[in-house]
């Protein structure tokens, strides 16, 4: 079982934009090869960062609408969220490290109660 919730356009709302966590987008489609390239490092990024974090998929084939909304033009797009809003991305399958690093940043943050200093 994968590690990343699925997030719909019925759950963006309260799992991303509501959430009080940072949390990690991943923009995919079910045939993109660098989207199931990057899906392990998301999964193991999701239990790291569990209860600091959160890391959600959304297929755009799916939810259309979404991938509209937020302008994606390539897959995988990943978007990180700060209070409810888009704060960074990375196109394509980085390496973990970048991942972790634009993660642990946003969620040290959070942690040390400073809100809008991860902007």
């Amino acid at each position: 079982m994968s590690a990343l919730e699925k997030v719909t356009i019925e759950t963006f709302e309260d799992r991303v934009i509501g959430s009080e966590q940072p949390v990690l987008v991943e923009f995919s489609t079910s045939r993109c090869p660098a989207c199931h390239a990057v899906k392990p490092t998301l999964e193991r990024l999701a239990e790291d960062y569990s209860g600091r974090a959160r890391v959600v998929e959304v297929n755009i084939e799916e939810e259309p609408a979404l991938g509209r909304f937020f302008r994606i033009r390539a897959v995988p797009t990943l978007v990180f969220f700060k209070d409810g809003e888009p704060v960074d991305g990375v196109l394509g399958a980085p390496a973990a490290s970048v991942l972790r690093r634009k993660l642990e940043a946003l969620a040290s943050c959070c942690d040390a109660g400073e809100g809008g200093c991860c902007r």
